[in-house]
């Protein structure tokens, strides 16, 4: 019985701590049943922060935004890799590489932030692909030259026909001028 009381009261214990921890993360977003935390979301400006040599305590409140927006947007184009199971070659050699070209000192940083900065970078990397891909194939469409009737600068007005409720005297003197 001693026992079983002493099994009660640990296993109470460990609720308890596990509870203190999800206390501080609260959901921000839901992507494809996949709720993403505030948690996620400093791990992301831990990322941002190391990669571009910045310290993330003095960012703004508009950068933060932006931060949460460039996340979702990895995230999506992420989803998207997945959903499509897109393969690239030497995948694993490429984030390793930028891995160790962007971090300088592995030794301070601890297997989990690791794994975080890891999966943020894959993350950015397959946006990067997939986009480059996209944009490789209309390639001949956006270096094909513009007729004549695409550009838009290239047209003369000579009469602007204006409706009498929304005329303004002053309005059309300026548009004279």
């Amino acid at each position: 019985m001693i026992y079983l009381i002493k099994l009660i009261f640990i296993l109470l214990i460990f609720v308890n701590l596990s509870a203190a921890e999800n206390l501080g993360s609260e959901v921000i977003f839901k992507l494809n049943n996949k709720f993403f935390t505030n948690v996620d979301l400093e791990n992301r400006t831990k990322y941002i922060s190391l990669i571009n040599k910045l310290d993330a305590s003095k960012f703004n409140e508009s950068e933060k935004k932006e931060i949460q927006d460039d996340y979702i947007s990895s995230l999506i184009f992420y989803e998207y890799y997945i959903k499509n199971k897109i393969f690239y070659r030497d995948f694993e050699n490429e984030i390793n590489t930028i891995f160790l070209r962007s971090i300088k000192d592995v030794s301070e940083i601890n297997d989990v932030e690791i794994k975080n900065l890891k999966f943020n970078i894959s993350i950015d990397l397959i946006r990067k692909k997939i986009i480059e891909k996209d944009l490789n194939s209309k390639k001949n469409s956006l270096l094909e030259k513009p007729s004549k009737l695409d550009l838009i600068y290239n047209y003369n007005t000579q009469y602007i026909i204006i409706n009498d409720s929304l005329s303004n005297l002053q309005l059309v003197k300026n548009i004279n001028n």
